[in-house]
């Protein structure tokens, strides 16, 4: 027979018989925490961003404050102080396991847990910066407005706004006040693991709480944020798709384009490297035709009609153009138009060479340059 200290006193005679007596029948037990964990696998279940390390799934602190709830644990920080090791700096929180009973109307300690969080780690040196660029027709990202001619327009709950995409330009340091708070976070998640662990375990989950990954859910979004950017190549200016923008094989020019109707496309042609316009003899931009939102017969023979009746008069004519431009929408609401031809896409034009119809008679042919 093993030989007992005499500290133990009178508890010397259970510990001789070699052994813990059960608190709880196992079977109350087991059938409780089966419950607790389907009660949790049905939160975390409908949880729209989820934890997910090497296939495998992973719950945060406030996932763990849930599992707490049912058992009556919470966790609370005792002491958060600075610290350093050369040059790596950071936070130490430590953090206990308080458990109320419900017979006794008592709160007790049932476990304790100290974490760091320090600025040699990955996530907690620097953070990425970002930025809104605007997606250009031509292909590719611009930090600043491209101008009109380049600008890609969706509509977003019924309104027209210029495409954009969120780019990472730089890194930055992150405050430490983060670092003090993330060892907090992850002082109070490893306490409540202490606990509750096996009821986790039960539900189908990992054990290590997120936070002590390395793992940050913002960098996966970063990431799938340029996978986005280099999948944008060069947008259809007429139907402002990007996807069905193949190379056009037959028009002998490397940057001649085509919106491919068999993916959707509208068929339209074009080449980036002239955005679409007219080119002279000598391969620039026809004076006349500069900065034009994209050269059409419409857009021309607009241009003829308005220059003949005005006479060349410029102020005269943009007057006109403003006016044939106007619109009114469903609510017989009146909006200006542009002064220019160049800022008006094709149907625009079209448009407003019908109204030019109703207002001064049959269209005549445009003069011959």
């Amino acid at each position: 027979m093993t030989e007992v200290p005499e500290k133990y006193g009178d508890t010397a005679g259970q510990f001789a018989e070699g052994g813990l007596d059960l608190a709880r029948e196992p079977s109350v037990v087991l059938a409780e925490a089966h419950k607790a964990a389907a009660a949790l696998r049905d939160v975390i279940e409908k949880k729209t961003k989820k934890v997910f390390f090497n296939n495998e799934q992973y719950l945060e602190f406030e996932d763990w404050q849930t599992v707490g709830k049912f058992y009556g644990v919470t966790a609370k920080v005792l002491s958060t102080q600075y610290v350093e090791f050369g040059n790596v700096k950071g936070f130490e929180a430590r953090a206990v396991a308080l458990v109320y009973d419900k017979r006794t109307g008592e709160t007790s300690e049932r476990s304790a847990a100290d974490a760091m969080c320090l600025n040699d780690e990955p996530n907690w040196s620097t953070r990425p910066k970002y930025e809104w660029h605007y997606v250009k027709k031509s292909g590719g990202l611009s930090s600043s407005d491209p101008g009109s001619e380049e600008i890609v327009w969706e509509n977003v709950e019924g309104k027209n706004r210029p495409k954009k995409i969120k780019v990472k330009v730089s890194e930055e340091q992150v405050p430490l006040f983060q670092l003090r708070s993330m060892s907090q976070t992850r002082a109070c998640a490893k306490v409540l693991r202490n606990v509750l662990a096996w009821v986790v375990v039960l539900a189908g989950y990992r054990p290590t709480p997120a936070e002590e990954l390395d793992f940050d859910r913002g960098r996966t979004q970063e990431s799938e944020t340029q996978r986005e950017v280099k999948d944008v190549g060069p947008v259809c200016p007429k139907c402002g798709k990007d996807k069905p923008v193949i190379k056009d094989q037959y028009a002998g020019s490397p940057t001649a384009l085509f919106c491919f109707p068999k993916k959707a496309g509208c068929g339209h042609k074009w080449d980036t490297a002239t955005n679409g316009k007219p080119q002279a003899e000598n391969g620039q931009p026809k004076p006349e035709e500069k900065g034009l939102y994209e050269l059409t017969s419409a857009h021309r023979l607009l241009d003829q009609l308005v220059r003949d009746y005005c006479n060349n008069d410029m102020i005269r004519m943009a007057d006109m153009v403003e006016t044939l431009t106007a619109w009114e929408d469903a609510r017989q609401n009146k909006h200006p138009g542009r002064r220019e031809i160049s800022s008006i896409t094709e149907s625009v034009a079209e448009q407003a060479i019908e109204k030019f119809q109703e207002q001064f008679g049959k269209v005549a042919r445009a003069k011959k340059a």
